[in-house]
């Protein structure tokens, strides 16, 4: 996966050093170049690497896998900032540091998820999943009033 996702509310704060040229998000695993010392995603640098010739999108500096080293400084300082949750649109008012966020993700209630029926395709935030399930999605199961037996709602 390129780099960390930026709310728009984050994206206005991040200086741009630190925002990858290749998938404009927030760096991940920082990697720096030799040649021309821009800054990439490793999986960024890895993507240009893998066409030939790579270059750098910046200035088209020809990039050799040799000459790319780990930027471990920079991704300490990107992992120390302190960023909203990625379903901050969606109402999470989580802030923390980045190195926080994804156990945070692992627990956020304003994630969206697919329906577990997979006819219904609905995506719902993880808060508003029981409720979809027992009250709105159309292929819960229901009990028919004529025959008291188990349907899927949407063939009542």
């Amino acid at each position: 996966m390129p780099g960390y996702y930026l709310t728009t509310i984050d994206r206005s704060g991040i200086d741009k050093k630190n925002v990858c040229p290749k998938c404009d998000e927030l760096l991940k695993e920082a990697v720096q170049t030799i040649a021309c010392g821009h800054r990439y995603c490793k999986a960024c640098v890895q993507d240009i690497l893998s066409q030939v010739p790579g270059k750098c999108v910046i200035d088209g500096t020809l990039i050799q896998r040799e000459q790319v080293f780990q930027d471990r400084f920079v991704e300490r300082e990107i992992q120390s900032l302190t960023l909203h949750c990625v379903n901050h649109e969606h109402g999470c008012k989580w802030k923390d540091e980045l190195r926080k966020r994804e156990a945070h993700e692992a627990v956020c209630e304003y994630l969206k998820l697919p329906c577990v029926h997979s006819d219904c395709g609905e995506l719902v935030t993880r808060a508003q999943l029981a409720d979809h399930l027992e009250q709105r999605c159309q292929y819960r199961l229901d009990t028919c009033e004529y025959f008291h037996t188990q349907v899927i709602f949407a063939a009542i």
